[in-house]
Formats: C-alpha cells, structure tokens, sequence
C-alpha cells in the first residue's frame, strides 16, 4: 500500500502508518488512546496528558488567571473529560463560574 501511495505522489508521516503492515495492541488516534491490552477502549493519550499537567501545574502557580486563559484550559479539561465521566462532573462547576464571570456582563 506504501508504494501505490508514493507512485501516486501523496506524502504522508511515517508515523501514522503504524498498525497497517502489522497488527498492534494499541495506537494514538486524534489525541485518544485505544488500546485492547488493557481491555480500554479511549482516553487521552500519553502525550495529551502530560501537556495537560503542565498546563494545569503552571496555573497553579498563578496568583489569578485571565478569563480566556481559563476558558482554554477548561476546552481541554473537556477533551479529555469525553471519556471520563467524573471529570465532566466536576467541569460542569467551573462551567457555572465561566458563564457567572462572563467578560462584559459587568455595569
């Protein structure tokens, strides 16, 4: 398949070909990882989440954090909520506070 795609002059990353010529147990797929080892079907990759606790951890040490900022944040908390239902729990809290805070609703 490698080599119909070349003749037809596609380029494409090495890296997303992984799984096609031989079969694997677990694979990255639109920032979720599907694995069958663990019997788990999706949660955000490796990658993500350590993206997401470093962003977590750097606004930590902020004394406050801009509305967009926080938005942005809860953006991908939510990413990675989709498959975790407790996270979406707890989100549904900082969502209260974005829509009560909401830039230009002050007098």
């Amino acid at each position: 398949m490698d080599e119909l795609v070349l003749k037809l002059g596609v380029e494409f990353k090495a890296s997303k070909d992984e799984g096609l010529d031989t079969p694997t147990w677990s694979i990255e797929f639109l920032g979720h990882w599907l694995t069958t080892e663990e019997g788990v079907m999706a949660y955000p990759a490796p990658s993500k989440v350590e993206k997401l606790t470093n962003t977590l951890a750097e606004s930590a040490r902020l004394p406050y954090m801009p509305y967009k900022a926080l938005e942005e944040l809860v953006g991908k908390l939510a990413f990675a909520g989709q498959t975790h239902r407790l996270l979406k729990v707890y989100l549904s809290f900082i969502y209260d506070v974005l829509i009560a805070h909401r830039p230009g609703d002050y007098p």
